[in-house]
């Protein structure tokens, strides 16, 4: 008998501590999920990362928690899981158009220099001083290449494109396409990081006649 009383009251002792354990996260209106969370496992400690705060304070807690939501660690922590990296377009003979990689001053050279070259106009100023050289040869490449293909409608390009960038050391090589109606033209455009992402060589890649 006093075995059979013994097993009942440990069994008792069981279930509540099963039952403490799943305690219902209860949400109120003014509390955010941190603090509700903190609130309900304060009898343990957690080590709270602030990288884990600052994404979940961002992602959930401006949505209302509807009543009666029963809250779990192991719930709230697979909300946080990382979202699936991004899909950029891909080009095939060009390459990722994802130019993350590129801050603002870089992209901005590009664009400029590539907008400056479309419309026929002084492109110096983007090169560096001593690889001026590299501009020259780049132009006169393209003014031949208008020269001996007659037949050609336009010697102007009308648009471009530049994709993700091959980094090696402080020089991004950058692809970039101009087209027009009949022409396409890719080239690889070097960027000097040290040198306020000034363009240091131009090296044609490829022509496309359509």
């Amino acid at each position: 008998m006093k075995i059979y009383f013994s097993f009942c009251v440990f069994l008792f002792f069981a279930v509540f501590s099963i039952c403490s354990c799943r305690k219902k996260v209860e949400f109120s209106e003014n509390s955010s999920i941190k603090e509700s969370l903190l609130s309900s496992f304060s009898e343990k400690k957690f080590d709270w990362t602030d990288d884990v705060w600052e994404v979940s304070e961002k992602t959930v807690n401006n949505v209302k928690i509807p009543s009666g939501l029963q809250l779990t660690p192991e719930l709230f922590a697979a909300s946080l899981e990382k979202q699936k990296e991004l899909i950029f377009p891909y080009i095939e003979g060009f390459g990722s158009l994802d130019v993350s990689d590129l801050n603002s001053e870089a992209s901005s050279v590009i664009k400029d220099f590539c907008s400056n070259f479309c419309a026929g106009l002084q492109l110096e100023q983007f090169v560096e001083e001593k690889s001026i050289e590299t501009l020259v040869f780049f132009c006169s490449d393209v003014k031949d290449f208008f020269d001996s293909h007659k037949k050609i409608n336009r010697d102007v390009f009308t648009d471009f494109i530049y994709g993700k960038p091959f980094i090696s050391d402080n020089s991004f090589q950058v692809p970039v396409s101009f087209w027009n109606e009949s022409v396409r033209l890719t080239v690889f455009v070097y960027l000097n990081q040290e040198s306020d992402w000034k363009i240091n060589q131009i090296q044609i890649k490829k022509w496309q006649v359509k």
